[in-house]
């Protein structure tokens, strides 16, 4: 299989599922632990319906509808991006607020639903107490609706997916706020493509590698570079935990 080109018309939806459909049993993603031993991986199969899965609880909402992800820098935390884009959601990737750092993590988390107004909040089962305090601790994220990434049934038939343009957005990206007011760009769907793409190019991906690499997802390059290389370019994407 190719890696190169990558139809610039193409979403990252169709390239899953060509991915799916090709080679449904290849590893996509996997995570390591400290001591480098796997600790849960997915196939380019599962990916494809546990994104779906997602989707279909995300359809209900408008298109363009911003979605904050809460979910911790896992395989999840792909699941629940993906599924955003499927659904024609614009994703909003924040890191999961820790235990002991709720009211310091406030202010970022308020600035951020100020700026975007989120209407879905996406958790996963083992950190969603914690992000249920800090939203009901935000003035500004207790109107919305909490989703849990391991909830989904049925994943929604590819026809029921919302094709994606290439102009329109496909996430926000904050800057931390350490020194300032956190600020957002806006990544469109062929930014996307075309920074991952660049970047297997670059360093000369190939389909049979894998990939180690540890990017944060308050990064763009974890989302953009790091983690939607695989969809690109079909190698194996190993992460460790950091």
């Amino acid at each position: 299989m190719s890696s190169f080109p990558v139809n610039p018309g193409m979403s990252i939806f169709e390239l899953i599922s060509r991915r799916a459909g090709e080679n449904p049993n290849r590893v996509s993603y996997t995570m390591l632990d400290e001591d480098l031993q796997v600790t849960e991986s997915l196939t380019y199969a599962q990916l494809d319906r546990q994104s779906r899965q997602l989707a279909g609880q995300l359809l209900k909402h408008e298109p363009g509808t911003r979605a904050l992800i809460l979910v911790p820098s896992t395989i999840s935390f792909m699941v629940a991006f993906l599924g955003c884009l499927h659904a024609g959601v614009v994703a909003v990737p924040a890191p999961v607020p820790d235990a002991n750092q709720i009211k310091q993590r406030s202010p970022r988390l308020r600035a951020i639903a100020q700026d975007c107004a989120p209407k879905i909040v996406i958790s996963a089962e083992r950190t969603a107490e914690l992000v249920r305090a800090a939203c009901d601790s935000t003035a500004e994220l207790t109107g919305c609706e909490h989703v849990l990434l391991e909830s989904g049934d049925e994943p929604a038939e590819p026809g029921r997916l919302r094709p994606a343009r290439p102009g329109d957005v496909a996430y926000l990206q904050y800057t931390s706020g350490s020194t300032a007011t956190p600020k957002g760009v806006m990544v469109s769907q062929r930014n996307l493509l075309e920074q991952s793409s660049a970047l297997s190019m670059s360093l000369d991906y190939r389909p049979t590698a894998s990939v180690s690499a540890g990017c944060p997802t308050s990064t763009t390059s974890a989302c953009s570079k790091g983690r939607c290389c695989p969809c690109t370019t079909a190698f194996r994407r190993s992460r460790s935990r950091r």
